[in-house]
């Protein structure tokens, strides 16, 4: 299924997972609100950081997972809100990440410590703050 250009229902969402890590993953899949359509893929490899690097991720935003929702790249713990914001606005950029694995993001456990601070990628690679969910 091919994801129209801002069209978030029925999304297709690929997702890469080091072996051992499927476990927050899969808690952060459950953890988004119903009704959003996403077809999950969970796909684990042992080479998720060539992943990251073919989907141009930079290496300071770097979390334990990568994904990608249509024609973008969605790195870490990113809050469902965020990608549905980014499928809306459709920009020509690579996609979004929320870096390292902060508590009480989507899939951890622990009391969030203020917002989650998501950042977006431009095609040449510059990251400014995209929003905070």
């Amino acid at each position: 299924m091919a994801l129209r250009a801002g069209d978030a229902a029925g999304a297709n969402v690929a997702v890469g997972a080091l072996p051992k890590s499927g476990l927050q993953l899969l808690r952060g899949v459950r953890g988004r609100p119903p009704g959003l359509g996403y077809a999950v893929r969970v796909v684990r490899t042992g080479a998720l950081q060539a992943v990251k690097e073919r989907l141009r991720v930079p290496r300071e935003l770097w979390s334990c997972h990568a994904g990608t929702v249509g024609r973008y790249f969605v790195e870490g713990h990113v809050p469902a809100a965020a990608v549905e914001e980014l499928l809306r606005r459709t920009p020509p950029w690579l996609g979004i990440a929320l870096p390292g694995t902060p508590a009480g993001s989507p899939g951890m456990g622990g009391a969030r410590q203020g917002p989650l601070v998501v950042y977006a990628v431009t095609q040449q690679g510059v990251w400014r703050e995209f929003g905070r969910f």
